[in-house]
Parts: C-alpha cells; sequence; structure tokens
C-alpha cells in the first residue's frame, strides 16, 4: 500500500485537510488551544476529454471517527467538481 508522500508525488494530487474553527472566545484567551485535526482527503481532477474526479484517501483521527467528518469532507470535494 501507497504511503501518503507517494501518493502526494504522483501525479497532480490534491490535499484537502478539515481543521477545527475554534469561536471567537477561545481566541481571545491568553493561552488558546490550538485547532484539532480533523482529517484529510487526497483526489484528483481528470482532464479532457473525460471529465471526471477521483478520490484516492479519506482519514479521520480515530477521536473524531463516527461524527460525520469524512462524509463532509467527500461533500467538500464533490462539490468542487
Amino acid at each position: 500500500e501507497e504511503t501518503l508522500l507517494e501518493v502526494l508525488t504522483g501525479d497532480v494530487i490534491r490535499l484537502g485537510l478539515l481543521i477545527e474553527v475554534l469561536p471567537d472566545s477561545e481566541k481571545k484567551k491568553k493561552a488558546p488551544r490550538k485547532p484539532a485535526f480533523l482529517g484529510f482527503i487526497t483526489y484528483k481532477f481528470w482532464g479532457p476529454p473525460l471529465k471526471a474526479m477521483s478520490i484516492s484517501r479519506v482519514a479521520v483521527p480515530k477521536k473524531y471517527q463516527m461524527q460525520g467528518f469524512g462524509r463532509q469532507m467527500v461533500r467538500w470535494a464533490i462539490e468542487k467538481a
């Protein structure tokens, strides 16, 4: 199985990251916590003559799984297609 680095160094593969957005109240604290990394998606657009998109990886850290973040990233990628 390919590593993420091998996937990204191939053809024009794009990487999307899902990062938590902190509320303003958290940002104003003296020591605000860092936003959580919620997952990533790798995808590729295929050009003429066929216009298509393929998704090669979707990953969500274990503690954030089963909360719809993977689905959210796939829907985001489909909207970009």
